[in-house]
């Protein structure tokens, strides 16, 4: 039994160690208030609030490496965007979707995930990039463009 957890124990810590990484960033990102700080600066631009919550959702994932905290941190940064633009249900859902197509995307080196495929798959670096990251990007951006197109047939209606 020791034998077979000191083997398994390599790739486990790895992913482990990457994934709190990203949720000790995020807890930083909302301490310190850079959140609200990047939901004030964004909600003065005239995209729509799909849009917004993908970009913030894309930016913390690229940062932070983890979806989960990605999604998790993004919420209540775009929260006081939709409670001030009164928005109806689908269209909060519609930017809920963007939120985790978002947290979906550039899947890259400080992902627990792509350790993941990486190690389980026992490809190199290069090629997980080539596969892993290429699918999360495509989920995520098919995902957002959904999103983003029934969010302007909602606000033609």
């Amino acid at each position: 039994i020791e034998k077979a957890a000191s083997a398994s124990l390599g790739p486990v810590a790895l992913v482990l160690l990457v994934t709190g990484a990203g949720g000790i960033f995020g807890a930083v990102l909302e301490a310190t208030g850079a959140g609200q700080a990047l939901a004030g600066a964004l909600s003065g631009t005239a995209l729509p609030a799909v849009v917004l919550a993908f970009l913030i959702a894309t930016a913390l994932r690229v940062a932070l490496g983890s979806k989960t905290v990605a999604i998790v941190t993004t919420a209540p940064i775009v929260a006081p965007l939709i409670q001030e633009s009164g928005m109806s249900q689908p269209e909060i859902a519609l930017v809920v979707i963007a939120i985790a197509a978002g947290g979906t995307v550039l899947s890259h080196v400080n992902d627990s995930g792509f350790w993941l495929f990486n190690r389980y798959m026992d490809i190199d670096i290069r090629t997980t990039l080539k596969s892993w990251t290429l699918m999360e990007t495509f989920m995520g951006g098919i995902a957002f463009a959904i999103a983003l197109a029934l969010s302007g047939v909602l606000s033609l209606t």
